[in-house]
């Protein structure tokens, strides 16, 4: 077992008593916060109601719209058996009109398979972020243990849970009900909080304590870690690119056949804009954190003095995001039917 020490690597005592004191108030506030943020959902769900719900459903094809000499097995005057296939597609390919070469409209059947109240995700999100600040004061021997090492495990995980529910939410305010869509974008967040967070975080601890491996093994960590590095980048781009292309998307179909009700559609949709800007700008908050704490900026230099720092940049970050986002959506699940 690692045993605990006095100083990060810059030689900086970081779990000093003021040092200590100070997180305590900072998890102390933040759960209190969260908690009645829990309190607050609770009460309005059961005095004025948020009926909002998010749907799951699956898109199959129905009958495709091919043209009629998909379904000739006679092209050019020739009939074609069942073993010449792509001989015979070849063949439709090269014969069709340029104008009926473009995409093909499908009818799509959708089956429904449920929904849940989006309530219930943000009350959710605010117990067990409310937690974990607990959890931070009740075990804090072990939280101080892990910070020493410049280190914070609970803080992965709970961002991977936390995170997929606030995605989903989100996910229900952008028209997102296709359950194989919402899968993969709740699969990648968890899987980029976790792994590449926590995951990270431990090679680069291994990283900086090269008398414990190897050569060959440091190698491997280094690669790993690029690796991880490269992934995380595009798998934190992904929501946010589907997030702005989807509304886009939804945003000009609404107005393009809503002319009577355009006036109205236009300022709902003002608003679902504005809570993706909101979403960008605070998303974007903690990979800056993140950069400054692996000196990815400011040339390489370390501009904090000690990790506790960082650990308040987290702690702030975290309270000011999830706060912001809970009062957002939930007002948005508490108008919407």
């Amino acid at each position: 077992m690692m045993q605990p020490v006095e100083n990060n690597k810059a030689g900086v005592n970081i779990l000093n008593m003021e040092h200590r004191a100070s997180l305590r108030k900072y998890n102390l506030v933040a759960a209190i916060i969260h908690g009645a943020m829990a309190v607050l959902i609770l009460i309005t769900k059961f005095t004025i109601d948020a009926p909002f719900e998010m749907h799951f459903r699956k898109y199959y094809p129905n009958q495709p719209n091919y043209p009629p000499e998909y379904f000739n097995s006679t092209c050019n005057g020739r009939k074609y058996e069942s073993t010449e296939a792509f001989a015979w597609l070849a063949c439709v390919a090269e014969n069709r009109n340029a104008s009926e070469r473009e995409a093909v409209i499908t009818n799509i059947e959708i089956h429904d398979l449920g929904s849940i109240q989006v309530w219930g995700l943000i009350f959710a999100f605010e117990l067990i972020t409310c937690f974990v600040h607990l959890s931070f004061l009740r075990y804090d021997q072990e939280y101080f243990y892990y910070l020493s090492y410049e280190l914070n495990p609970t803080r992965w995980r709970e961002y991977s849970i936390t995170n997929t529910l606030m995605l989903m939410a989100l996910l229900a305010l952008n028209g997102i009900d296709d359950v194989y869509l919402i899968i993969s974008f709740i699969t990648l967040t968890f899987a980029l909080n976790y792994v590449g967070g926590l995951v990270f975080a431990m090679l680069t601890y291994l990283l900086e304590h090269e008398e414990i491996y190897t050569q060959s093994i440091r190698k491997i960590i280094i690669e790993m870690r690029r690796v991880l590095l490269v992934w995380s980048f595009v798998a934190y781009f992904i929501p946010i690119i589907a997030f702005w292309d989807i509304f886009t998307v939804t945003y000009n179909n609404f107005l393009a056949i809503s002319e009577d009700t355009r006036g109205l559609f236009e300022y709902f949709w003002v608003f679902i804009f504005i809570l993706n800007v909101v979403i960008t700008i605070l998303y974007n908050i903690f990979p800056l954190i993140h950069s400054v704490e692996n000196n990815y900026l400011f040339f390489g230099i370390q501009i904090y003095s000690s990790y506790t720092t960082i650990e308040k940049a987290y702690l702030i970050a975290s309270l000011l995001a999830k706060t912001s986002l809970t009062l957002i959506v939930f007002a948005a699940c508490v108008q919407r039917a």
